[in-house]
């Protein structure tokens, strides 16, 4: 069966000053929740043209320009509303253009056609996407075309606290929760720029959990035949859960910034350009134009970036300052456990001056670090670098 609906209009929730805490809210422009109905069900021709204002301090929120969390397959679904969200407590919150989890089933041919703001000043667990802000289950020939502003102010917190913050942002898909999910022929547009500001206390110290990417934020699933072409914009300063400067650390990548798991990213193209304007990042630091961190193989067929990769802005006067160690790639900052193959880099790297690294710094055109093998990979005539800055570290 087939369920068909649209909706106009503009959709506020403003929570009273955290009465609504300990209660799960489910928002979305269409359908707050799609529980209902056999598993055949499928969810089709949803368009939401209202914009939604969140404002909500709860244990668990679900956010979605559609629906916010989805038990069903959905296709032919878009969004052209705008999200606006202030998020002042919640232990778990997931934000995204057409859905905030997407739980079972399949999303195909969804597309959001707006922005989405997001100011979080005190949640904890946090999963944006430009479509899906947490996914469980398969997304297929979406797009996201919406510009996404996000500015956090995560809380201090001691090491008592667990395992820390995750966070997780990206172009289509903020966190794939599971390696049974697939991320296909997803495609970003130009305008669909990412921008990450503030304070980003607590990193999450198991590491790969606290990941910007073009396509994926941070992914435990396959990411196939799928391009960015959206601006990647950080200026932040990052803590890491205390003791864990080594091992918490930030991952941005051009398609996704942490790829960990039993899982690959194979014929994905990143156009766009990454930029580290400005920031102290006091834990490990990972950059690559296709995968920040990648703790499995990015081969099958071949994978390109032809991004830039910019790390401080002079024209605005910022300093950036790595206290930890930095790894920095047209590729994969730091591969691990297996390996790069048949990655074509024709991106720049420039580091200039009012960059401070303290820790080592490993700095390559395809893999600034590879712990396994790297073959058949090509850095091209057009991939320059341009390293200045202060190294008082190690450079590799």
């Amino acid at each position: 069966s087939c369920v068909s609906t649209s909706y106009t209009g503009t959709f506020d929730l403003e929570g009273n000053n955290g009465n609504h805490s300990g209660i799960n809210i489910y928002i979305g422009g269409v359908l707050g929740q799609n529980s209902a109905g056999d598993s055949n069900t499928i969810f089709s021709d949803l368009v939401n043209r209202g914009d939604i204002t969140s404002q909500t301090s709860n244990y668990l929120v679900m956010v979605g320009g559609v629906i916010g969390q989805s038990f069903h397959s959905i296709s032919d679904v878009q969004n052209y509303g705008t999200l606006s969200i202030t998020d002042t407590d919640a232990i778990r919150a997931m934000y995204g253009g057409i859905v905030g989890c997407g739980q079972t089933g399949t999303i195909s041919n969804a597309t959001n056609h707006n922005s989405l703001q997001m100011k979080n000043t005190g949640g904890r667990d946090v999963f944006i996407g430009g479509v899906v802000g947490y996914l469980k289950c398969v997304i297929d020939y979406s797009a996201n075309n919406g510009a996404m502003d996000i500015h956090c102010n995560m809380p201090s917190r001691t090491a008592a606290f667990g395992t820390g913050h995750p966070l997780a942002i990206g172009g289509i898909v903020g966190n794939t929760n599971t390696d049974t999910c697939t991320v296909t022929n997803c495609t970003t547009g130009k305008d669909a720029t990412i921008s990450v500001s503030g304070t980003l206390n607590n990193v999450n110290k198991l590491i790969g959990q606290f990941g910007v990417g073009g396509i994926v934020g941070v992914s435990n699933s396959n990411i196939l035949a799928s391009t960015n072409n959206a601006t990647i914009n950080i200026d932040a300063t990052v803590t890491p859960l205390e003791g864990h400067a080594g091992t918490a650390g930030l991952h941005v990548g051009g398609i996704a910034g942490s790829n960990t798991v039993k899982n690959n990213a194979a014929g994905v193209t990143n156009n766009g350009d990454i930029n580290i304007n400005g920031g102290v990042y006091a834990s490990v630091f990972h950059v690559g134009g296709i995968v920040g961190y990648g703790d499995q193989r990015i081969s099958g067929s071949t994978s390109a970036n032809n991004g830039d990769i910019t790390i401080c802005n002079n024209k605005e006067g910022k300093t950036v300052e790595f206290q930890a160690d930095a790894y920095i790639s047209g590729g994969t900052g730091y591969m691990v456990n297996d390996h790069a193959a048949d990655v074509v880099n024709n991106g720049c790297i420039t580091i200039n001056d009012g960059a401070t690294f303290k820790g080592t710094s490993y700095i390559g055109g395809v893999v600034g670090r590879a712990d396994k093998q790297t073959v058949r990979n090509t850095n091209t005539e057009t991939a320059t670098m341009t390293i200045n800055g202060t190294f008082d570290g190690i450079v590799n």
